[in-house]
């Protein structure tokens, strides 16, 4: 019995058990016992301490160069944090083109809520944060807005356009 309660152990602690290792992070310099927000066009990271590190990156076999960003912020990187909770609404560039799914990500040390943009895009919806509590909705260090994975049609083909992202103040 102990022979077997030892190698389910074993097999706990090394793989995908109760301790999951973040090798790529590392080995691309992260250091995850410090606060880091990094967004590329295709790849992102955050970073809080005492929490579990997000890192996500994509592989687009179409990308295209179409900007998105949120109407009266289109060349800005910086959105007052109560403009959060009023009606919002997206930009694509190229009016061609439609976006068929993505995500609009709020995060925050320890949370974050997202909006899937094919639920409001498509149906003329305003997007906004309300009804969603932020403690106090008090800004904080390396509080972000950004679009991940926006999935545009343009002449019946579908393209991956890069991430865009809005710091908070």
């Amino acid at each position: 019995m102990t022979k077997l309660s030892g190698l389910i152990l074993t097999l706990c602690f090394t793989s995908c058990g109760l301790f999951k290792t973040y090798p790529d992070l590392t080995q691309n310099g992260y250091k995850l016992g410090s606060d880091t927000t990094d967004i590329k066009p295709y790849e992102y990271v955050i970073i809080h301490k005492g929490y579990t590190p997000l890192h996500k990156r994509l592989n687009p076999e179409n990308p295209l160069n179409i900007k998105i960003s949120i109407k009266s912020f289109e060349n800005v990187d910086t959105i007052p944090f109560q403009n959060l909770f009023q009606d919002l609404e997206i930009v694509l560039y190229d009016s061609t083109a439609k976006i068929v799914s993505g995500e609009l990500q709020f995060r925050r040390t320890g949370g974050g809520r997202i909006i899937q943009l094919e639920s409001v895009y498509n149906k003329g919806c305003p997007i906004n944060f309300s009804g969603i509590k932020f403690g106090g909705q008090a800004l904080r260090k390396n509080d972000i807005l950004f679009f991940w994975d926006v999935i545009v049609i343009k002449n019946g083909i579908h393209y991956n356009i890069p991430s865009r992202k809005y710091f908070l103040k």
